[in-house]
Protein backbone atom coordinates (compact mmCIF):
# COMPACT_ATOMS: atom_id res chain seq x y z
CA UNK A 1 0.00 0.00 0.00
CA UNK A 2 3.03 2.59 0.89
CA UNK A 3 4.07 2.24 -2.97
CA UNK A 4 0.93 3.16 -4.09
CA UNK A 5 0.43 5.92 -1.87
CA UNK A 6 3.77 7.22 -3.22
CA UNK A 7 3.09 6.64 -6.96
CA UNK A 8 -0.46 8.65 -6.72
CA UNK A 9 1.80 11.58 -4.44
CA UNK A 10 4.71 11.81 -7.32
CA UNK A 11 1.96 12.11 -9.69
CA UNK A 12 -0.17 14.82 -7.70
CA UNK A 13 3.32 16.33 -7.10
CA UNK A 14 4.19 16.63 -10.68
CA UNK A 15 0.68 18.13 -11.80
CA UNK A 16 0.07 20.33 -9.13
CA UNK A 17 4.11 21.68 -9.28
CA UNK A 18 3.94 22.66 -12.92
CA UNK A 19 0.31 24.30 -12.99
CA UNK A 20 1.21 25.91 -9.50
CA UNK A 21 4.34 27.54 -11.20
CA UNK A 22 2.52 28.17 -14.52
CA UNK A 23 -0.11 30.05 -12.40
CA UNK A 24 2.55 32.25 -9.90
CA UNK A 25 5.22 33.21 -13.07
CA UNK A 26 1.90 34.28 -14.76
CA UNK A 27 2.83 32.80 -18.49
CA UNK A 28 0.63 33.71 -21.08
CA UNK A 29 -1.80 30.53 -21.40
CA UNK A 30 -2.58 31.22 -17.90
CA UNK A 31 -3.13 34.60 -17.89
CA UNK A 32 -5.93 33.32 -20.64
CA UNK A 33 -7.58 30.75 -18.25
CA UNK A 34 -7.96 33.57 -15.93
CA UNK A 35 -9.09 35.70 -17.89
CA UNK A 36 -11.61 32.78 -18.81
CA UNK A 37 -12.23 32.00 -15.60
CA UNK A 38 -12.94 36.03 -14.72
CA UNK A 39 -10.21 36.21 -12.31
CA UNK A 40 -7.84 38.49 -12.17
CA UNK A 41 -3.67 37.73 -12.56
CA UNK A 42 -3.26 38.54 -8.88
CA UNK A 43 -5.93 35.98 -7.85
CA UNK A 44 -4.89 33.16 -10.09
CA UNK A 45 -1.44 33.51 -9.13
CA UNK A 46 -2.59 33.00 -5.40
CA UNK A 47 -4.20 29.71 -6.88
CA UNK A 48 -0.64 28.41 -7.92
CA UNK A 49 0.49 29.45 -4.32
CA UNK A 50 -2.09 27.34 -2.71
CA UNK A 51 -0.80 24.65 -5.53
CA UNK A 52 2.74 24.83 -4.65
CA UNK A 53 2.23 24.40 -0.51
CA UNK A 54 -0.04 21.44 -1.47
CA UNK A 55 2.90 19.96 -2.78
CA UNK A 56 4.86 20.75 -0.01
CA UNK A 57 2.30 19.28 2.12
CA UNK A 58 2.76 15.89 0.14
CA UNK A 59 6.55 16.13 0.03
CA UNK A 60 6.28 16.68 4.54
CA UNK A 61 3.91 13.91 4.20
CA UNK A 62 6.50 11.79 2.84
CA UNK A 63 9.03 12.23 4.83
CA UNK A 64 6.54 10.27 8.11
CA UNK A 65 5.88 7.24 5.44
Amino acid sequence: MTAAIAVIAFVLMAILGSLGAAKVAAVPAMRAAAAHARLGVSAYRLIGVAELAAVAGLLLGGVTL
